[in-house]
């Protein structure tokens, strides 16, 4: 599945790297998509958790298939917003959400989960879905039903099967946040909360360095508010490759202005992510330096850079 995160990368020291947004114009230093709750990513890279959220709507790259879990379609000139189908527990077609995925509040042996209700594939809605009687924790494989957003899986409360492959409906657990949408949290040290789709998914992404390739197959180690975390990727483009975003770049790359980059012949092009301890990024882009990106998090991640032109 694909995320859809709008993606920018905060520069704090050093030159002044652009990232090259939407639409192949190129912005100036910034964070990544809205961030949730405040007009910026929360400040004080030095918590586990972090928030950020985006306006761009996460989905699967499978078009997603009818659940085991019948929907009724009711007609549209009724008053039915809001109205569950207490037989099955779910939602009607115009039910949005049947629980609070913070509160955790279904019935004993269920959980509330994100799911597609209009037979799309992005997740829009939450419902209550049943638990395995021996359910998957979070690193684990596990399976869907139906689709990678049908909100029905074998991971435990309080997790969802992440980075499903559509074609065998497996992928692996990964914990939901914790707390409350104000206060979210994580468990894990290095793992930052992303909420995200109006809210629907709240998700603990692992920190990574991106030079490092520390994500699993299928993912990339993007920017994301003021960390690095890994999220499913499909990004092909090579570094001095012409680009509107950093989706468009592949996995340890990102997206910045032709200035930044020499030998680039495009308005943006991609160049390499790098540690400013060990990489050469000369080797790799002729003219360039692994300049710091300024994202740090102590423990986590420390000399991540840009290969761009020197200072």
């Amino acid at each position: 599945m694909a995320i859809g995160i709008a993606l920018g990368l905060a520069v704090a020291c050093g030159p002044t790297v652009p990232i090259a947004e939407g639409g192949g114009e190129s912005a100036g230093t910034s964070t990544g998509g809205e961030t949730h709750g405040s007009a910026s990513t929360l400040p004080g890279t030095t918590e586990a958790t972090t928030v950020a959220t985006s306006s761009t709507t996460t989905a699967t790259t499978a078009t997603a298939s009818s659940s085991a879990t019948t929907v009724t379609t009711v007609d549209d000139t009724a008053e039915t917003a809001g109205f569950l189908d207490t037989a099955t527990s779910s939602c009607f077609t115009h039910c949005t959400n049947e629980c609070d995925v913070w509160a955790q509040d279904c019935p004993e042996g269920e959980k509330c989960m994100p799911w597609a209700n209009d037979g799309g594939d992005s997740w829009n809605a939450l419902r209550c879905t049943p638990i395995e009687p021996v359910p998957d924790q979070p690193g684990d494989v596990c399976t869907v039903e139906g689709s990678g957003v049908s909100g029905i899986d074998s991971c435990d409360l309080g997790a969802m099967c992440w980075n499903v492959d559509p074609e065998t409906n497996t992928g692996y657990c990964i914990a939901m946040c914790t707390g409350s949408e104000a206060q979210p949290s994580c468990a894990g040290a290095c793992e930052t909360c992303v909420i995200n789709n109006d809210g629907v998914l709240d998700l603990c992404l692992s920190q990574c360095h991106p030079a490092h390739h520390q994500c699993h197959p299928g993912e990339a180690c993007t920017v994301i508010g003021d960390t690095f975390a890994c999220v499913p990727w499909s990004g092909v483009g090579a570094a001095l490759e012409g680009c509107e975003d950093n989706t468009d770049c592949a996995d340890g790359l990102a997206c910045l202005a032709a200035a930044q980059i020499p030998g680039c012949l495009d308005a943006n092009c991609c160049t390499p992510l790098c540690d400013t301890v060990a990489d050469d990024c000369a080797a790799q882009v002729p003219g360039t330096a692994c300049n710091p990106s300024g994202i740090e998090v102590p423990g986590c991640i420390a000399g991540v850079g840009v290969c761009t032109a020197p200072a």
